[in-house]
């Protein structure tokens, strides 16, 4: 398991809080220097592939979000997949494309198997991009999606509060072959931010208690969302976002150094207000 950084922040506001990222020189240089060379962005976060793309650094791994759209004829969703690809490739020059992701997968769920599988065979065989599949919100997409087609590359939401995926009786994503990337750790902040505001009166409640049970295990919120999902072995990648480079270290230090002594299983019954696109 490694750490990815999330590059929404480089130039949009992201997040609860609707921030983005200042020093991003700053922040790169220290994921460079400390081991963390993935970096997931997306053709939808404003200008971040195009900073990527002019830093001089080109050992880094870029895993890529595209959003397609899939209510036109397959020829066309092959020719909008492809001029996506190209102008990210020309962008990044020489940054390797370790795998790619789209958008909505609840937009692909109406086409075939054989559609899905020759959209899959062109980012294989054309562009050598061998990890591919969707970033999911939700399980039942996944299950529709991977019943018609095998794909080998997923990103989720999971964290304290929500670990729907890897509790689901659809599938065993453990043992599914595939590299399972997760996102949300920190619920977009949420877990993290001090003076939260959210309409939601049982949700906040929930958090509050939470919050108050950690403080009760002696174990820092941060620390207990990192050592969580540091505890699931079917992980390969953390996909986290900043605000600071300050938030950076102190991320990456409780990777390196803390783990968690204890399982935690908090149930929030309210899943749909779990997904930020809820809120």
């Amino acid at each position: 398991m490694k750490l990815c950084l999330g590059t929404a922040q480089f130039q949009n506001s992201y997040g609860f809080k609707k921030v983005f990222i200042k020093d991003k020189d700053q922040v790169l240089n220290y994921c460079l220097s400390n081991g963390i060379n993935s970096f997931d962005t997306s053709t939808e976060y404003g200008n971040a592939l195009e900073y990527l793309s002019k830093y001089k650094i080109e050992k880094i791994d870029i895993y890529l979000k595209i959003k397609i759209d899939t209510s036109q004829n397959l020829q066309t969703i092959v020719d909008d997949i492809q001029k996506n690809l190209n102008y990210c490739i020309k962008n990044l020059g020489e940054k390797n494309i370790r795998g790619l992701l789209f958008h909505r997968p609840q937009d692909f769920i109406h086409l075939d198997e054989k559609s899905l599988k020759l959209i899959f065979s062109l980012i294989h065989n054309e562009y050598s991009i061998y990890r591919y599949g969707f970033s999911f919100y939700e399980v039942a997409h996944f299950h529709k999606l991977f019943e018609k087609c095998k794909f080998n590359f997923a990103q989720i939401p999971y964290n304290i509060l929500n670990q729907e995926f890897f509790k689901t009786n659809l599938f065993d994503l453990s043992k599914l072959e595939m590299e399972i990337h997760v996102r949300s750790i920190f619920l977009q902040g949420l877990l993290l931010n001090e003076e939260i505001n959210i309409k939601n009166k049982n949700l906040f409640t929930f958090i509050q208690r939470v919050k108050k049970d950690l403080l009760n295990k002696n174990v820092n919120v941060l620390d207990a969302c990192v050592g969580f999902v540091k505890k699931n072995k079917s992980i390969d990648k953390i996909v986290f976002g900043v605000e600071n480079r300050a938030q950076l270290v102190d991320i990456s230090n409780s990777f390196d150094k803390f783990n968690l002594k204890f399982d935690l299983d908090y149930n929030f019954d309210q899943k749909y207000l779990l997904n930020p696109n809820n809120w």
